[in-house]
Formats: C-alpha cells, sequence, structure tokens
C-alpha cells in the first residue's frame, strides 16, 4: 500500500522570499467596547470644511439608524454606544407607551362625569334637596256643630273626634261649626265657621295644608326643624314658620290676610316676602304682592246697612255692609264674602216673625265686632175686610 498523497505544505517565508500582503480587515458591524474617553477639546478657529463623499450626511438632516446600531466606520470619532438587546428594546417601549394608556383611560372615566357636570341643567342654588321626611299623623281632636270629612277622591261624611287624616284628605265646617286639628305636640289648627282645608303633605319636617276657604288659626310649638305651612287656594300667598300663632284667611276670590300674634311668620306672594312679627298684620289683594307688615289694630270695623221696611214680606233678604278687607263676615250664620274694599254682601234666609238679624265679624288680629237689628218678617198675604154699605 503506497502512503496517501498529502498536499505540499506551504513553503516557510524565507529570507528570500516576500511576505504576501495581508488583506484589509472588515471593520465590525457591531462593537462592544469600553467607554471611550472624552474627546479632546476642538482647537479654536474657523471650523473645517465639512467633508464631501458619500459618507458625508447632509445637514440639517437626521440618521435613520439609531446610534447603538451605526456601523462604525460611519460612527463620529470618540463616541462609543452599547447596543440594546431585543427584550430590552422591547420593556423600554412598554414604559413609554403605558403613560399614554393612564392617560386615555382617565379621559374614558372622565366622561361619564363632564357630561353630567356640565351638559346637564345643574339646580337652582336657592333650591334645597330635601331628603323624604317620615309620615306623621294629624287628628280632628274636637268637632263642634257640622263638620265633614272627606277623604281623597271621595265624598263628604259626618267626622267624628279622633279619626286621623292623611294627605290628599279635606275638613270642613258648616254654619256656625268649628273643629280642632291637632299634629301631636308640634302644632294645632283651629277651624272656623265655614272654613275648609285640604291636607297636602304630612312629615316629621313640613306640614303642608289648602286654605280653601274661610279663616284658620294655627299655634306652632316649634323646638326643631319642623315647618308648618298654609297656602291659600285661587292664590300664590303662602305663610309658614317653625314658630308661632297666627290666623290667616282667605274669601277666595285673592284676598288673604295674615295677623301673627305670638312669633314671626314668613307671608310670601308674587315674588315678594315679608316677615310678620307678633302684633303685626299684612294682606294679600287680587293680583298684589304681601303689603308692608303693620301693626293690628285694636278694633273692628264693622257697618251695616239694615233693611228699610218694617215688615219684610221676603224669607230672602239681602244684608250689605262695611268691614276691613281679610275679616271674616257672617249674616245669620252665613259667611260674606268681604271684598278687597272692605265690602261684603250677603242673601241670607230668614223665619216668619219678629226675629233678631246678627251681624258678626272677626279679623286675623283676634278682634270682633257685632251688630244686632230685630226685624219682623211676614210673607203672608194681607188680609182685606170689605164693610157692607149701609144700604
Amino acid at each position: 500500500m503506497s502512503a496517501s498523497h498529502k498536499p505540499p505544505a506551504a513553503p516557510l517565508p524565507g529570507p528570500g522570499i516576500p511576505k504576501r500582503p495581508s488583506a484589509a480587515r472588515a471593520a465590525p458591524l457591531f462593537e462592544l467596547s469600553a467607554p471611550a474617553a472624552a474627546p479632546a477639546a476642538r482647537p479654536s478657529g474657523p471650523r473645517p470644511a465639512p467633508v464631501s463623499g458619500p459618507s458625508a450626511r447632509p445637514s440639517g438632516s437626521r440618521s435613520a439608524v439609531p446610534p447603538g446600531l451605526m456601523p462604525a466606520a460611519h460612527r463620529p470619532p470618540g463616541r462609543t454606544t452599547v447596543p440594546l438587546a431585543a427584550p430590552q428594546m422591547k420593556r423600554r417601549r412598554r414604559r413609554s407607551a403605558w403613560p399614554f394608556y393612564v392617560a386615555m383611560g382617565l379621559i374614558l372615566l372622565a366622561l361619564p362625569a363632564g357630561y353630567f357636570l356640565l351638559l346637564q341643567d345643574a339646580p337652582p342654588a336657592s333650591q334645597e334637596l330635601a331628603l323624604p321626611g317620615k309620615p306623621v299623623e294629624l287628628k280632628v281632636t274636637s268637632v263642634d256643630g257640622t263638620v265633614e270629612i272627606r277623604r281623597a277622591g271621595g265624598e263628604w261624611g259626618q267626622v267624628q273626634a279622633g279619626q286621623t287624616l292623611q294627605a290628599s284628605d279635606g275638613v270642613r265646617t258648616g254654619e256656625r261649626g268649628k273643629a280642632t286639628l291637632s299634629g301631636g305636640d308640634q302644632y294645632e289648627v283651629q277651624l272656623e265657621a265655614q272654613t275648609e282645608v285640604a291636607v297636602d303633605e304630612l312629615t316629621d319636617s313640613i306640614s303642608r295644608v289648602m286654605l280653601g276657604g274661610g279663616m284658620a288659626t294655627a299655634k306652632v310649638q316649634g323646638g326643631g326643624k319642623h315647618v308648618f305651612e298654609v297656602h291659600a287656594r285661587n292664590s300664590d300667598a303662602v305663610a309658614r314658620t317653625r314658630k308661632g300663632t297666627f290666623a290667616i284667611s282667605n274669601n277666595l276670590e285673592g284676598t288673604v290676610a295674615v295677623g301673627t300674634r305670638e312669633g314671626e311668620v314668613e307671608f310670601a306672594g308674587r315674588g315678594k316676602t315679608v316677615i310678620v312679627r307678633a302684633g303685626q298684620g299684612s294682606v294679600v289683594l287680587p293680583g298684589q304682592a304681601p303689603s308692608d307688615p303693620t301693626t293690628l289694630p285694636t278694633s273692628l270695623l264693622l257697618k251695616v246697612d239694615w233693611p228699610g221696611e218694617k215688615i219684610l214680606r221676603k224669607a230672602d233678604i239681602t244684608v250689605a255692609g262695611l268691614s276691613e278687607p281679610g275679616a271674616l263676615v257672617t249674616v245669620q250664620g252665613r259667611t260674606a264674602v268681604v271684598d278687597s274694599e272692605g265690602k261684603f254682601r250677603v242673601k241670607v234666609k230668614v223665619k216668619e216673625g219678629k226675629i233678631p238679624l246678627r251681624v258678626e265679624a272677626r279679623s286675623v288680629s283676634g278682634q270682633e265686632q257685632r251688630a244686632e237689628q230685630e226685624i219682623r218678617v211676614d210673607t203672608r198675604a194681607p188680609q182685606v175686610k170689605v164693610d157692607a154699605p149701609p144700604w
């Protein structure tokens, strides 16, 4: 067997053989090196002209290659960078993106709040948000004469002392009838003859009733946050107090009067509110605001135009007179409407024979006045006697 043929070994360079020049070594694409020393200070003087050629970068432009990935041949001298690995770059992108997501989330969360705060109508500043109160009882504690009750949507019927009133119930008194309503230890309301009230709201924070006509006197004990409020039918007049005693009348034609005996009462109407203190009174005339409070008079005006005939041939008679606006006037127990000038006129039915004709007036100040005159009523046809002639 012959020995395997081996290629001849390259001759070692000797003194007579020139060395082959080695090829130029290419610069590495990525270079890891220690931080370079700080560049030397640039000598003063004019700046060198920019290098022209393919390796020169146009002024004002910015390379798209990050410094860390820039080839070493095109990297500025004296500047060395360490390239970032892919996971590190992903983490950096996540860290730079999370503020954007947080801002977007805050904006989305703020949209509903901005809608309600900016686009919705805000309630008036003076309007308080009232919390629902607990219902309380209002009882009819005393009855004198004809007094009737009407449940919500029902018919009028006779009321008995001790019955409890609910919201939307009504109570009215007849001729010479009186009644007392009690709201526990908070307030008490006395109804005069031919007076009607309707219950609107009964809670531990407010008791609201509607005065349909006639006169009522309220005594509010106070001592808490409870408010007693009276509205007048056919008018926007409102009287309210937390503690005090006052009388209020309503003629159902726009005249409402208030007289305070203890404490103070807010009396409002037509956008105006006055404070009626003890010993003062105020009146609302049709289409007008409450008058400025004045001292309650110590007497009550009452003038009556009595029938001129000595013998009345009709059972229905008309009685007229003059009193004060807001006064309650009754003729034979029947309520007469007192207008804004204090005039009244009412038709009443009387019995046969000789009877007293009685007129009574009562004001919100508590003053009373009476006038009485005896009249004779004879509705029978007069008898005619014919004497026979003397012949």
